[in-house]
């Protein structure tokens, strides 16, 4: 089920105030001789040519040489320093996109961020969620990376509720461009990152052909190499305990039906969960023994990509023009996280008598031998709870690869009209497959159960002996999960300035056009995964269609000389098969200048965000997660040093909903821009957003809190 979420009592809260935000950037000049045509340019937030860059829409622009001096060697990077402010990066290890980067703007998710290349959609990542990769695209061949800090609904559709990264790629470049850069840790010397890439053009008076190729490596770094990733447990501070209740040693949970006729009690039979005896007591939660498994993780995780980036521009004659893009990018992951969790039935191993005896029942041999006779009558079976460190970390290898091409064609009309289509396919896939670490419960249970196979449940068996590396070897499962997302799209506008109506500013500029897109996904695990049969892992299938159709219209109005308005609306019309919505966003942007070098801004939209795929076509899955069981805590006295007022880990299960609806939002702007020098700048912007119907999920620590308020039934 999905409802409101954290995300949605955050985004009311900040209602409230508004926001302020303040840009201090450079902006580019454009001149021409006397008597020269000044070229007309594409602007990130409006569909209309322009000269002027700094219009009503808060855009803050970052030139290629701007991102050379940060000494960033990704485009993930760079946006995370300079503009996001939500998402995640590809070292977090323990997310399921491996390998992928997501960005956000004024502090909301990336889901509410829309992310163009040369103002087109591109494919997204499938993998933990659907979104959209900026490890995608290429930094050797960025010119410059547009970030708008506005809504822009009525220009672009769905998903551009909080605002829009526009990455604009190079198109003429005469000449060869070699770069490497060489990065490392300098307190560690680990960590190292190698980026090389050649960028090489030429033109002529009708053609300019650009190909550019990068390479990217990065290194490893464990968490035991920190020290702040050594240990989760900072003993005496509030939050300090994040060690997990599955570890070695672990625990044994014995469970009897009937004896005699009669139930025993639990506790006077010494049944039920209890940890091992070489459990540190300082260690003992309740009936578990906490495991600390930080530096079984890693901080960074091995990587690499490669990417290719061709595009061609020609001009067929003086009045038309066709251009091609083309780009490839394979991405891989190398992800090593702690061994795996999970318990299994060991009722017939061959060490479970020695190990009631010596360790569960150490101190009261008449209950040890009760337990046992009970266990081999059938009428009890023992589980083992522990972390499988005998086999190693759980390991995958996660490759992402992108294919996109796309062609347009440019018109001129007349001297004040042009026409624009294009046409494109862009695909991303996700692979993952687990080389090491993942066992599938069965399998284990067998050989713990199996005399043959000398595996010990209740110690840490050394899998790298001659005498149980083939049976070590034979448990581990070779997972797999390969998602695909493919976005078709094809887009027709005509733009230009309106005969013989001119206002006290200048001409009426006008644009207006159709969008078509399409949008694909699927998901799909193994079996094992699926069926919850991998221990400490988990996996679902899904897939579904999202079309999208629009009409939009964009009117520039310079009111005066120094004053402007600009209007747009946009009619679009959603089906995801099981449903569709239809709907109607508009804005309305002033600029005005008393004063050459200084604007003043403002603006008002709408927005709508239709529901991710993977929101409604993701299929159930199970997973682990840890929380406090409010309920259990509150009858313990709200002590917070009683075991069951501890956090743990706790099974959980997620997926879509196909009765989600969009989302809609609300948003102004006011802002100022002073001009002081032609290079520098400084803006600043008020800014306040509203969304209605926010799509999200119910953290499990919300849950258990509403149910110990009783508002669950």
């Amino acid at each position: 089920m999905r409802t409101n979420s954290t995300l949605a009592k955050a985004v009311r809260f900040a209602l409230i105030g508004g926001a302020t935000t303040a840009a201090l950037s450079t902006t580019a000049v454009f001149a021409a001789e006397d008597g020269a045509k000044v070229e007309r340019i594409a602007v990130t937030g409006s569909r209309i040519q322009r000269t002027n860059l700094e219009t009503s829409t808060p855009i803050t622009m970052f030139s290629a040489a701007d991102i050379e001096k940060t000494g960033f060697s990704t485009v993930s990077e760079f946006l995370r320093t300079n503009a996001a402010s939500g998402g995640f990066n590809e070292s977090s290890t323990l997310s399921q996109a491996a390998g992928a980067s997501s960005i956000g703007v004024k502090g909301f998710d990336s889901d509410y961020t829309l992310i163009l290349l040369n103002g087109r959609r591109i494919a997204k990542n499938t993998a933990g969620g659907i979104f959209t990769d900026v490890n995608q695209v290429p930094m050797a061949a960025v010119e410059r990376i547009d970030i708008l800090n506005d809504g822009a609904s009525a220009i672009y559709g769905s998903d551009a509720v909080a605002g829009v990264i526009n990455i604009i790629t190079k198109k003429d470049f005469d000449g060869v461009a070699l770069s490497a850069k060489y990065g490392a840790a300098s307190d560690h010397w680990d960590g190292n990152e190698l980026s090389t890439s050649i960028v090489a053009g030429a033109s002529n008076e009708k053609t300019s052909i650009l190909f550019s190729a990068e390479h990217f490596a990065r290194d490893v770094i464990q968490g035991s190499d920190r020290e702040f990733g050594r240990t989760s447990f900072i003993e005496g501070h509030e939050g300090g305990e994040g060690r997990s209740p599955w570890g070695i040693p672990g625990f044994t949970n014995i469970n009897s039906a009937l004896v005699d006729g009669n139930r025993l009690d639990n506790a006077a039979k010494g049944q039920g969960e209890a940890p091992w005896s070489s459990c540190p007591p300082e260690s003992i939660s309740g009936t578990r023994c906490l495991f600390d498994t930080s530096s079984l993780y890693q901080l960074q995780p091995k990587s690499e990509r490669q990417s290719i980036f061709t595009n061609i521009n020609h001009e067929m004659n003086d009045d038309l023009t066709f251009n091609g893009q083309f780009r490839y990018t394979r991405a891989y992951t190398k992800t090593s996280n702690a061994p795996a969790p999970g318990q299994v039935d060991v009722s017939n191993s061959p060490f479970l008598a020695d190990f009631l005896r010596n360790d569960r029942y150490k101190d009261d041999q008449a209950k040890a031998e009760e337990i046992i006779r009970l266990v081999e009558a059938g009428e009890a079976n023992v589980i083992v709870g522990r972390r499988y460190l005998d086999f190693g970390n759980r390991e995958k290898d996660n490759t992402n690869e992108t294919f996109e091409t796309v062609g347009g064609l440019n018109y001129n009309i007349d001297d004040n009209w042009g026409l624009d289509f294009d046409i494109g396919f862009s695909r991303l896939t996700n692979r993952q497959i687990g080389s090491a670490g993942q066992l599938l419960s069965a399998g284990v249970a067998d050989a713990f159960n199996d005399p043959k196979s000398k595996l010990n449940p209740f110690v840490i068996n050394n899998c790298n002996s001659a005498e149980l590396a083939d049976t070590c070897r034979d448990l581990q499962a070779s997972i797999h999960r390969t998602g695909e997302y493919t976005v078709s799209f094809s887009s027709l506008v005509l733009s230009g300035l309106l005969p013989g109506i001119e206002l006290p500013g200048g001409e009426i500029g006008l644009a207006t056009g159709l969008d078509i897109r399409q949008e694909k996904y699927t998901d799909r695990s193994d079996p094992a995964s699926v069926n919850g049969e991998v221990i400490g892992g988990a996996g679902s299938n899904g897939g579904g269609k999202f079309d999208n159709l629009a009409g939009f219209i964009e009117l520039s109005l310079p009111v005066l000389d120094n004053l402007e308005v600009s209007l747009a609306a946009r009619q679009d019309k959603a089906d995801w098969e099981l449903a569709d919505a239809s709907d109607t966003t508009y804005s309305a942007k002033v600029s005005y200048r008393p004063i050459d070098d200084l604007m003043l801004r403002a603006s008002y939209g709408t927005g709508f965000k239709a529901p991710n795929l993977s929101d409604l076509f993701l299929a159930e899955s199970s997973g682990v997660t840890s929380a406090v069981d409010t309920k259990l805590c509150n009858a313990a006295g709200n002590v917070q040093s009683h075991p069951d007022c501890k956090r743990i880990e706790l099974n959980s299960k997620s997926g879509g909903n196909p009765k989600l609806t969009p989302e809609t939002s609300k948003s102004y702007n006011l802002g100022a821009v002073y001009q002081f020098t032609d290079n520098l700048s400084l803006s600043v912007d008020f800014w306040s957003l509203q969304i209605d119907n926010v799509v999200g999920s119910l953290a499990i620590q919300e849950i258990l809190d509403e149910e110990a308020k009783g508002n669950l039934t």
